[in-house]
């Protein structure tokens, strides 16, 4: 009944061991599973997918950046030539009023001059002509001279103090991380499926 067992006794003597003990070997297959392949599939159309995205968010901000760039561009010339505008009828106001200025004043030397020319050479220490002249004219003087109108006009300009530089740039920035983020969000959420 107990038959000595010639293999178990080999194993325990010489330390050998079967290599299949249970069966034969399968031999493997080289290349990947199907569910290898699927999920590498998924992966390049998920990688494919956010670079499509990515890519038309980069697109679009550069384009908002562009628009934006332009449409700053012809604000400043709107603005320039409002500048211009104002600048020419302060000038043209300026020169009406120096004009209107300067005729008074020379209708005001001229009836200086009336109201006094009948003193003029009547004995001795009269007036001359000319001293008549230069009195009249030093009493009726401009209150600015022709020379200082045109400095004092163009102390007179609009200056703009807005700068919305970076704005564009910001939200560009905040929209293409905001894609980037929704790309990888979807991405983790197709491999997890």
């Amino acid at each position: 009944m107990n038959a000595p067992d010639h293999d178990f006794n080999q194993v325990i003597a010489n330390g050998w061991t079967d290599p299949t003990p249970y069966a034969e070997p399968t031999p493997v297959k080289p290349g990947l599973t199907p569910r290898g392949k699927a999920a590498l599939a998924i992966g390049g159309a998920v990688l494919a997918g956010g670079a499509i995205v990515g890519y038309q968010a980069h697109t679009s901000a550069q384009a908002d950046r562009e628009l934006a760039a332009r449409e700053l561009a012809l604000e400043e010339k709107r603005l320039d030539l409002e500048q211009r505008r104002l600048e020419t009828e302060t000038a043209a106001q300026t020169t009406k009023a120096h004009t209107k200025a300067e005729t008074a004043r020379q209708t005001a030397v001229e009836d200086c001059i009336k109201d006094r020319e009948n003193k003029v050479g009547q004995g001795l220490g009269a007036p001359t002509y000319r001293e008549l002249t230069d009195v009249c004219t030093a009493i009726h003087t401009p209150a600015i001279p022709l020379d200082d109108m045109q400095p004092a006009a163009a102390t007179d300009t609009v200056t703009d103090t807005t700068d919305d530089g970076g704005n564009g740039l910001l939200i560009g920035g905040a929209v293409l991380a905001g894609g980037v983020l929704l790309a990888t969000r979807k991405a983790r959420k197709n491999v997890a499926d």
